[in-house]
């Protein structure tokens, strides 16, 4: 059956959900050297990276606030088998079934709208529907097995991904930012996508011009002064929050 098709897929692409999107971002880096510099002023181009920004932290967001009011054992990053200790169906879970894979897409296209081509996200977005869709199937397969009539009775009335803010039901418990704080890896993670890429695509359209090496293409890369900014300082934000995970118990679970 194409369900039964779907959902075993969707266990494969479950354990490597987190790498796979990154297959993307060569891509990115050859579109990018292949549009070359957008041609806009100062202004207007920190106007477009801000709106692009925007995007990924509207996602960052979504992710936090989906996170902080999780119970224990859920919403986690395993990479086994999808599993959960109880059925979220407050807070975002109200809103949306699969509130941290729209926060997902979110991130992944405002990294992608940094290259400035509407071809690659035309490209992307559809392709992480569909990836989304078979990760989907295989969890609300163990989540139907699981939890029988209460979850197909909250999935009846909730939406898959576009929430529905009129549904909105608060949470039974606190927020915690320990927890919520853990997103550093996907703060990080933007950040180095949107540098890496921006670096790579000026190598690429350098070495495409035909008058430079490789070598002489690396030495002669300009590196974007503000995203530089941005990946170094979320950098060091990374370290100090993973430093304090893994000394403290402040960010645990």
């Amino acid at each position: 059956m194409l369900a039964d098709e779907m959902a075993g897929s969707g266990r494969w692409l479950f354990r490597y959900r987190s790498y796979l999107p990154l297959l993307l971002l060569p891509l990115a880096a050859v579109e990018m050297a292949a549009v070359g510099p957008l041609g806009f002023d100062f202004a207007t181009q920190m106007a477009w990276d801000g709106a692009c920004v925007a995007v990924v932290l509207a996602g960052i967001v979504i992710r936090m606030a989906t996170i902080g009011y999780a119970p224990p054992g859920t919403s986690g990053r395993t990479t086994g088998r999808p599993k959960a200790r109880e059925l979220n169906t407050t807070g975002a879970y109200s809103l949306a079934r699969n509130p941290l894979y729209l926060g997902n897409i979110l991130i992944y296209t405002g990294v992608l709208l940094t290259v400035g081509s509407w071809r690659l996200v035309l490209l992307a977005v559809p392709l992480f529907l569909l990836y989304y869709e078979r990760i989907i199937a295989a969890e609300e397969e163990i989540l139907l097995a699981t939890f029988g009539d209460a979850f197909r009775d909250w999935a009846v009335k909730t939406p898959c991904l576009l929430p529905r803010f009129g549904a909105w039901k608060a949470p039974d418990r606190a927020f915690r930012w320990g927890k919520s704080l853990r997103e550093f890896y996907a703060v990080f993670g933007a950040a180095s996508a949107i540098f890496l890429v921006k670096t790579s695509g000026e190598w690429l359209r350098l070495v495409r011009g035909g008058c430079l090496t490789s070598v002489e293409a690396l030495k002669a890369t300009r590196i974007d002064p503000v995203w530089g900014g941005v990946f170094a300082a979320t950098g060091l934000m990374f370290v100090v929050l993973r430093t304090i995970k893994k000394r403290t118990r402040l960010l645990r679970d």
